[in-house]
């Protein structure tokens, strides 16, 4: 990062260069699987939550267990001993949010 002393930013974390290299072995696999959930179509936002869920679970190396579906009027909700990491709420394209349609 800029005006930190070399090897001193987030990036010279091992825990980090780790991550990175787990994503970017994992995405050329991710990439198929979520073309092949697009193209067959179906009922598109459980689509998404499918895509979601291989993302999670294949490149970001959150566990099934993690993964809570339809709580309240989140889609999908990641926890981690009970604490809320990310609540997702799926949407369709096309459809209008604030007055603006999202595509």
């Amino acid at each position: 990062m800029e005006g930190e002393p070399a090897g001193k930013g987030y990036r010279s974390l091992a825990v980090y260069r780790r991550c990175v290299e787990r994503i970017n072995t994992a995405w050329p696999d991710f990439l198929p699987t979520r073309s092949d959930r697009l193209r067959r179509g179906g009922e598109r936002e459980k689509a998404a939550e499918a895509i979601l869920e291989d993302l999670f679970i294949g490149v970001l190396d959150w566990i099934k267990g993690d993964i809570t579906y339809q709580v309240g009027f989140a889609d999908i909700v990641l926890r981690r001993n009970l604490a809320k990491h990310l609540v997702i709420e799926v949407k369709r394209r096309g459809i209008e949010f604030d007055g603006s349609v999202i595509e």
